[in-house]
């Protein structure tokens, strides 16, 4: 049985195995928040449903890993960050890139239509093309990006990145730091906070994520009106004492904060100059003359280990996260987004059928397509049987003809689609590639393990005792995760 995109985004996940040491996360020179974090409550597997279970329960037609054991083991050592975006980068960013692939023909039936006709959509390790330039055109470099890309955009090299992500071992960062007593955690979950909030402020964008191997953070961006004193105790004690900067609307941590900082480790990357002009986005909410604009950031805990319907899945919730991005990524004002129980009102109206004159029923119209299709191919198919007589007349006529080119019939791989004059309506079902000829098309065989090396780099190579009979070696050529 040919599984479906929700069968693929709720399979279990690879189990890691950690392996990083205790530190601090990424140094914030300029912080642009959050001054206050709460739970983001309607992130749940009902309003998820509700909105896109008639688009998930269509079946895969590309599987391009299958399940867990197609993971290489090297891959889940987490050491670094790098550890956990390499993993990412094999499991889930195939999975969850095979599934926006998938269901945006189903999509396009809803009024998301009019925005994915703009470009396809991709979630990917940033290599570049998410970059997002700061007020002084420097690159800051999240982990993580969803983009979309149209034909109009095939030389472009950096694109808007809708959804920045960053990737932390669990060693530095877990969610529930954030509302813990211990005030060295607390300090950790706020640096890690603090960065994605700057990724997502200077992108102007709404949605971002935390991903390690224990569980992924979804985050919503939003404002709020305060003065300037007004913070969030989670966030941590210092952030109450930042100074507040006219010009940007910005807080700079003051001296204490700088010396804590140094005492952990800094993980700066490489940044360089760019013009702003093509990718300025700084949003005008901050710009507010009293400077008593603040950023409120939700967010909500997907385990890693949750897997099945019934609740979210880690890959579930990353397929979710650029849907969202791609109806509305504005920042708006807390308070004021619409529950993402109304995402889609009547996407699932639209997927079912139904349309202003009346219901019209996909099932028949594809049995019915079906069968006018099965009937062109068996005539089109069907052996030519003639009497010997005819046979021989036919052989002794070509005989007495120069010989021409013999042209070979080439059967369709796909049904022949309806014109549009016949009597059958095509439905958006009906348009999309047959799940059986597509699968078997395109799912590629999977190669043995034991014979299997992995080239990423020219960075590593380790060698480890597998618990073979013969006690032979695997030897890895992988790059260097810590």
């Amino acid at each position: 049985m040919t599984p479906t995109f929700l069968d693929t985004l709720t399979q279990r996940n690879p189990v890691p195995d950690s392996r990083s040491e205790e530190g601090y996360s990424t140094k914030i020179k300029t912080v642009y928040g959050p001054h206050k974090v709460q739970p983001w409550t309607d992130v749940t597997w009902e309003n998820l449903i509700g909105s896109f279970g008639e688009v998930l329960q269509r079946e895969t037609y590309d599987l391009r890993i299958k399940d867990r054991d197609d993971i290489h083991p090297e891959k889940l050592n987490i050491y670094t960050e790098s550890s956990v975006t390499s993993l990412g980068e094999d499991w889930n960013e195939k999975l969850v890139q095979n599934a926006l692939d998938g269901t945006r023909e189903a999509l396009m039936a809803t009024q998301l239509n009019e925005r994915l006709a703009k470009g396809v959509v991709h979630f990917k390790k940033n290599n570049g093309q998410g970059h997002i330039p700061d007020e002084k055109g420097i690159l800051q470099q999240p982990d993580w990006c969803v983009y979309q890309k149209g034909k109009e955009d095939y030389d472009k090299r950096r694109f808007a990145n809708l959804v920045p992500g960053d990737s932390k071992p669990a060693s530095k960062w877990k969610s529930d730091w954030i509302d813990c007593e211990d005030a060295t955690l607390k300090r950790h979950a706020k640096l890690v906070m603090q960065q994605v909030t700057k990724y997502m402020y200077l992108g102007n964008t709404r949605y971002g994520f935390v991903i390690s191997e224990e569980e992924l953070v979804p985050l919503r961006l939003s404002t709020f009106h305060s003065d300037s004193e007004t913070v969030d105790e989670r966030i941590g004690d210092n952030l109450a004492r930042q100074i507040v900067n006219a010009t940007h609307g910005n807080f700079e941590e003051d001296e204490e904060a700088e010396e804590a900082d140094d005492q952990g480790d800094e993980e700066y990357r490489s940044q360089r100059e760019i013009s702003l002009e093509p990718f300025q986005k700084l949003a005008d909410f901050l710009q507010d003359a009293n400077n008593k604009t603040h950023l409120l950031v939700e967010y909500c805990r997907v385990p890693w280990a949750v897997h099945g319907t019934g609740a979210l899945t880690v890959n579930l919730t990353l397929w979710w996260l650029p849907i969202l991005a791609i109806l509305d990524s504005s920042v708006r004002e807390a308070g004021t987004y619409n529950p993402l129980s109304d995402t889609i009102p009547e996407a699932q109206r639209i997927i079912s059928g139904e349309t202003a004159g009346g219901e019209v029923n996909n099932d028949s119209h594809q049995r019915q397509a079906g069968i006018s299709r099965k009937r062109k191919v068996d005539k089109l198919e069907q052996p030519v049987t003639r009497s010997k007589s005819q046979q021989s007349s036919v052989g002794n006529s070509q005989r007495s003809q120069p010989a021409a080119p013999r042209e070979t019939p080439v059967p369709s791989r796909r049904p022949r689609r309806l014109a549009q004059d016949e009597a059958t309506p095509i439905s958006v079902w009906d348009r999309l590639d047959t799940p059986g000829n597509m699968f078997s098309r395109r799912l590629r065989a999977k190669s043995r393990r034991s014979k299997r090396m992995l080239s990423d780099s020219f960075t590593s190579v380790a060698s480890s005792l597998q618990g073979m009979e013969d006690d032979e070696y695997e030897v890895s050529f992988t790059s260097n995760l810590g």
